[in-house]
């Protein structure tokens, strides 16, 4: 059932992993079937190799680290199956692009642009690995369809650094709102269809990142920070005048004549009219609501000599308030604004599933092409399951992402299938790691040598 819709389904793909000399599309079913059966923490190249018949875990580093295939090109095409797929299952205006960071922590100094950064799976700064990830989503459909590393500052001059994790030289630090809007440039040019993007304060805080985004004429959705300043109405700029009796130089500085707000004060003015109450998404088992606002709110930025005009929408629940802006029609009803913030919801689910169902934080590998591979690699795996999620619908209305790899994961034959065999590869193992032991205590320790001497 789904192990033959799997394979019928990487067929797709079998193009982008020829070369002129090796096609290394066998290892690339191998390497994706041990994403689904190898469970959370596992999916590396040695846990694959001890749980699938095949390849050895050489083998499946060497596709990973040093194969001669593009992982963009395959995003690319995962990106145009989706756009395919949301094409046939709805109306364009319920298809959105998310956008938003994943992280994975990481020890040591040598994976690429590895370093001290927020890692929101943690919440909190800790040392790992930061990409920026584009989701496509209608509805409770879902599918990643772009994703690119984060350099931070430290690793831009880093030579040594960079040589090592063989991170192409036109690759340069840029802000996460820079690379997500260039994400979202390559998929209007590659007529990727959608109605709106979606954002965490990261970006909506952004203020060139909506700017761009009002020149693409794309509609976004942003949630900002309580502290963002306001103004009620339509302020304009100009210079101050002296006051009789004050002292110091003539004010040249353009300033408002209005005075602002913070989002966060200008909802505790409001009353309980001012709310409404709102369905924004289907729950699993009832439909989620909150009361919402929306207000017309000009922002201004020092930098800027004019001032941006968009729509405030305040969600509030059990859960706390959230405040976003939009730059929407202005006519938009508030019970669709109201859904196209709770559409963000499946930034996490997606990124979660990518963890616990494909082994997208798994892998051991250091260079940057590495890690874009496996990324592209368990991308095409989450994308399975979405297609396959609609199918089995039809059947298990609640089907889950963890238990279609849980039915894939039992079909998929085990490398062991007799005790005789697992203990023969233990024993093996033990071996091995007992030569490593030896050659580890026999090799002499630089520091100790000297001070002896």
């Amino acid at each position: 059932m789904l192990l033959g819709d799997l394979s019928e389904y990487l067929l797709a793909y079998r193009d982008l992993f020829k070369s002129t000399t090796r096609e290394s599309f066998k290892i690339v079913v191998h390497y994706t079937k041990g994403l689904f059966k190898c469970e959370k923490k596992k999916g590396t190249c040695t846990g694959i190799a001890e749980r699938i018949e095949g390849f050895n875990h050489q083998s499946l580093n060497h596709l990973i680290s040093d194969g001669v295939w593009n992982f963009q090109a395959v995003m690319d095409q995962i990106a145009t199956r989706v756009n395919d797929f949301f094409t046939k299952l709805c109306m364009d205006a319920d298809v959105c692009l998310l956008l938003d960071e994943v992280g994975v922590p990481k020890k040591g100094d040598k994976s690429a642009c590895v370093g001290r950064q927020w890692l929101g799976c943690l919440g909190k700064q800790d040392n790992g690995q930061v990409a920026v990830g584009l989701i496509a989503c209608c509805r409770h459909y879902y599918s990643m369809i772009n994703l690119r590393l984060f350099m931070p500052v430290a690793w831009q001059n880093d030579k040594k650094r960079r040589e090592k994790a063989k991170i192409p030289d036109e690759v340069t630090h840029q802000t996460k709102p820079a690379i997500g809007l260039e994400m979202i440039k390559k998929a209007i040019n590659e007529g990727f269809k959608f109605s709106w993007v979606g954002f965490d304060a990261l970006y909506g805080m952004d203020f060139s990142l909506l700017s761009a985004l009002d020149e693409l004429k794309v509609t976004f959705m942003g949630e900002v920070r309580k502290n963002l300043k306001i103004f009620l109405e339509e302020p304009s700029l100009q210079v101050a005048v002296k006051k009789p009796a004050s002292r110091g130089r003539k004010p040249k500085k353009l300033k408002p004549d209005k005075q602002s707000i913070s989002v966060e004060k200008y909802a505790k003015s409001l009353s309980k009219q001012d709310w409404s109450l709102e369905t924004f998404r289907d729950g699993t088992k009832t439909k989620k609501q909150a009361w919402f606002h929306k207000k017309l709110v000009w922002l201004w930025g020092e930098d800027n000599n004019y001032f941006q005009c968009y729509t405030l929408l305040i969600r509030k629940d059990s859960a706390g308030i959230k405040y976003s802006l939009t730059n929407a029609d202005q006519k938009t009803p508030l019970e669709r604004l109201a859904y196209m913030q709770g559409q963000r919801y499946f930034v996490e689910k997606s990124y979660k599933e990518a963890k616990n169902q494909v082994g997208m934080g798994d892998f051991q590998v250091r260079s940057w092409n590495g890690f874009h591979r496996h990324m592209a690699l368990c991308m095409m795996a989450l994308n399975f399951i979405m297609e396959q999620k609609k199918e089995l619908k039809k059947h298990l209305p609640n089907i889950t992402a963890e238990d279609i790899r849980q039915i894939i994961a039992y079909i998929i034959p085990e490398k062991h299938n007799s005790i005789e065999s697992l203990l023969a590869h233990i024993e093996n193992k033990h071996k091995i790691y007992s030569k490593q032991v030896a050659k580890a205590r026999n090799k002499e320790d630089p520091y100790l040598a000297q001070a002896v001497a």
